[in-house]
């Protein structure tokens, strides 16, 4: 039988054995499978877990080597990393509405696991109510960003599996959905800024010094200024394209909103100094924006060059062909 049949045929014998009880009998039975649901629950502790299989492959076969698991989920590849034997993964745990246990906030935690997969160091908890939107693992350190209404960038350090610490954070409006090194002390950003209410309002990309880990800073940063702009580097990190040698950043963009492309400085009084508007620059385009966006970037700056515009290569749908990537 497949597991289907199995399932109906379990389902009829147990409908016509419930159909032969007397109410009170029924009342008890299902006294009983909430008392057995509910301390279940209890030793979970969570509902919600990834998985991890490890495998290798010898001369073309594959072998499963162990299996273990982690509470709440991951966004991407990024969200785990190996490093000496260690794997290090970085999850969500989402809310959980139940009679039965109080998880009705997210939560995100990073673990470590050995070779055999079996956890042998936690951080659990961090931004309660937020869920991880970008994770970057270099080295020592982890690199995370969680997001509700304002975006605190997390220093983790990994240096000890067993023991993981928290070293800094930063909070900021918006929120960035990848993360790239610049250098050993300089991560960029790319996501969105928003509003003090958490409402995205258009492409942002972030400069953070972490040269101070327990007081990271973000030193430049460029806005769009456009509502509902974006970028497929966002969550393609292979249309994210960038030379240190060349000061080269190039990510694709677009927008259905019209409105000039604003390069904003930090604000007046904010850590790194009041880093005055350096371009301002409007784009003809009827239909919105669709092209490759063009950075110099430095350690302490970003400027932009200009748009490489495709917007004639559309029809001006919104399912139009949009620029991916650049080379």
């Amino acid at each position: 039988l497949s597991r289907f049949e199995k399932q109906s045929k379990i389902n009829q014998v147990y409908e016509k054995h419930m159909r032969s009880l007397s109410k009170d009998s029924l009342l008890d039975l299902d006294k009983e499978i909430k008392d057995w649901v509910e301390n279940r629950i209890k030793e979970l502790k969570y509902l919600e877990f990834t998985v991890i299989n490890k495998v290798s492959v010898n001369d073309g076969k594959i072998t499963p080597e162990s299996n273990g698991n982690v509470p709440g989920g991951i966004i991407n590849q990024f969200s785990l990393d190996e490093n000496k034997d260690v794997l290090r993964i970085a999850t969500t745990t989402n809310p959980l509405f139940s009679q039965f246990v109080d998880q009705s906030t997210s939560k995100n935690n990073v673990y470590a696991l050995d070779e055999d997969l079996k956890i042998i160091g936690a951080l659990e908890g961090l931004a309660e109510g937020e869920r991880i939107f970008s994770t970057r693992f270099i080295g020592d350190r982890l690199y995370m960003v969680t997001f509700r209404q304002v975006d605190p960038f997390f220093v983790i350090d990994l240096s000890n599996p067993k023991d993981l610490k928290e070293l800094g954070k930063l909070k900021i409006p918006g929120f960035s959905r990848y993360l790239h090194p610049y250098d050993e002390n300089t991560i960029i950003g790319l996501g969105q800024d928003s509003t003090d209410q958490g409402r995205a309002t258009g492409l942002k990309i972030s400069l953070f010094d972490v040269s101070d880990v327990s007081n990271p800073k973000e030193v430049a940063k460029y806005t769009s200024g456009i509502d509902y702009s974006s970028s497929v580097a966002e969550y393609e990190h292979k249309a994210f394209l960038f030379s240190k040698e060349k000061n080269l950043l190039v990510i694709p963009f677009y927008s259905y909103s019209y409105g000039p492309f604003i390069e904003e400085g930090m604000p007046e009084g904010a850590d790194g100094g009041d880093i005055s508007v350096v371009k301002s620059e409007s784009f003809p385009a009827s239909r919105g924006y669709n092209g490759a966006l063009v950075f110099e970037i430095k350690k302490n700056s970003i400027t932009v060059r200009g748009l490489i515009d495709h917007s004639k290569g559309d029809k001006g749908y919104y399912y139009s062909s949009l620029m991916e990537r650049s080379l």
